[in-house]
């Protein structure tokens, strides 16, 4: 599983994950008052164009390109669960959110291009949904989610707002990438940050920014695209803390089999390697989310007509079993 983070000695780059994790007031946002709330016309009106460039996924490539960096992963991703978003409640996962809702672990995530709602699911099973909310009215193309206690924070790729909230409550302010950012996480320094890809098909620029929660003017942006290519299409973000205390981020890309890792340092980033997704062949990968309790990540694409979410563990690779097992009894 993933335990202890980043070693590099002269030779070779030792890369060991140790998560700390959030304090439940990171995570933690409460219930709505009636339990059976539902979804009502306060939320998106669900009225974006599906000709568009963007689709309903906001993905303008329309398809994967399955080539693999010319480096050998420094992680293994193995599955662990698989859940298919059927339609009982929701028919898509965009974006992808850990948290504690009402005293349960939940993932939530937004069911974009259909419902344009908010849902909040078992962390154990993703088709048992526990709550749901509607979202700004003007936040029709919605993609990322993440909390921002005691509320969530929604990404939107038409607009150049986000949107905070919950239940029937929603703001608005600036989104300090327009509406070129997809996924969205926040740090429990009271950090957000985002993914934005600029530029067009053949020639994008892949970038992460820092800002202070809900000011955008505070953003410092980092160039992520180191290997990167100018065809990937950032998608969903996720971040967790390594044995140093340093922020890690993980993300996914619409078109391509992989998650990436950068840490953050304080000042800077630097890339760590990336692990090979454990399932083959999808169609567009959505989002991804960092579940402290259960020691895993939660990934969601499309695939064969069909929406998926994923548990899965993540493995350093970069070592040899007992070179990795005597770093381990050296701290």
């Amino acid at each position: 599983m993933v335990k202890e983070f980043e070693m590099k000695t002269a030779f070779v780059l030792c890369v060991i994950i140790s998560l700390v994790a959030f304090s439940f007031d990171d995570i933690y946002i409460q219930a709505p008052d009636n339990t059976n709330l539902e979804l009502t016309t306060e939320g998106s009106s669900g009225s974006f164009d599906f000709a568009s460039p963007f689709g309903y996924d906001g993905n303008p490539d329309c398809g994967a390109v399955w080539d693999e960096p010319t480096d050998p992963p420094l992680y293994t991703a193995t599955l662990l669960n698989t859940w298919q978003i059927d339609g009982t409640f929701a028919n898509r996962a965009f974006g992808l959110e850990f948290m504690s809702i009402g005293g349960n672990y939940s993932i939530g995530f937004i069911d974009g291009g259909t419902t344009d709602a908010l849902y909040f699911a078992s962390h154990t099973d993703l088709n048992t949904m526990l709550y749901a909310s509607d979202l700004h009215s003007s936040n029709s193309s919605p993609w990322g989610t993440t909390v921002t206690p005691p509320n969530m924070t929604n990404t939107d790729f038409s607009s150049s707002n986000l949107f905070r909230g919950l239940w029937t409550t929603w703001s608005s302010y600036s989104n300090p990438a327009g509406d070129d950012s997809r996924g969205i996480t926040r740090t429990s320094d009271d950090y957000l940050w985002l993914t934005r890809t600029t530029g067009a098909s053949g020639s994008y620029d892949q970038y992460l920014g820092r800002m202070q929660n809900e000011n955008p003017g505070s953003i410092v942006w980092y160039d992520a695209s180191s290997g990167l290519g100018g065809t990937r299409l950032l998608s969903g973000l996720t971040d967790f803390t390594n044995f140093s205390g340093n922020t890690v981020l993980a993300y996914t890309i619409y078109n391509s089999g992989w998650v990436r890792f950068q840490e953050y340092n304080g000042s800077g980033i630097s890339y760590l390697g990336y692990a090979v997704l454990p399932v083959s062949s999808v169609d567009s990968s959505y989002g991804i989310c960092y579940n402290s309790i259960r020691d895993s990540f939660y990934w969601s694409y499309y695939k064969d007509s069909h929406y998926y979410v994923v548990e899965m563990s993540i493995d350093v690779t970069a070592l040899s079993r007992s070179t990795w097992g005597q770093i381990k009894t050296s701290f």
